[in-house]
């Protein structure tokens, strides 16, 4: 028997946006687990590294829009890897709304085939979050 479910898509909207457009629930990237609810600076702060930890097109389930494009890079020289990751990093952030612009790129050499990359991300709450990652290539 197939039970009858009275769920409309107009329950869904209006959940949704009870919730908020900046809201989401924390990740514990080292367990798996979901956490509590979180807004604005630290919900973007996990969007920035859920973003740089995405390659770009390889996922149906994400928009063209999401993700950055690494694949092509890995095995090149640093020379011509670092100006092509500050163009990466700044297409692939910039499609979120709530980035105002990056900035402030600074790279060095993090183990043998990796380069550690630090910016500045200015976002639409006014203030500036400073990312520290490694790319490896």
């Amino acid at each position: 028997m197939i039970p009858n479910v009275s769920i409309t898509p107009e329950g869904f909207e209006i959940s949704a946006q009870d919730f908020g457009a900046d809201k989401t629930y924390s990740i514990d990237f080292d367990t798996g687990r979901m956490g509590k609810p979180i807004d604005e600076t630290e919900a973007l702060k996990q969007t920035i590294y859920c973003i740089l930890r995405t390659e770009r097109y390889a996922w149906t389930i994400y928009s063209r829009n999401y993700g950055i494009e690494l694949d092509e890079l890995y095995g090149q020289p640093r020379k011509f890897v670092m100006p092509k990751l500050i163009q990466r990093i700044t297409d692939a952030l910039m499609q979120d709304a709530r980035i105002v612009s990056i900035s402030e790129f600074h790279f060095s050499r993090a183990e043998r085939n990796a380069i550690a990359v630090s910016f500045v991300v200015d976002t639409v709450y006014n203030n500036k979050i400073n990312i520290t990652d490694k790319v490896v290539i």
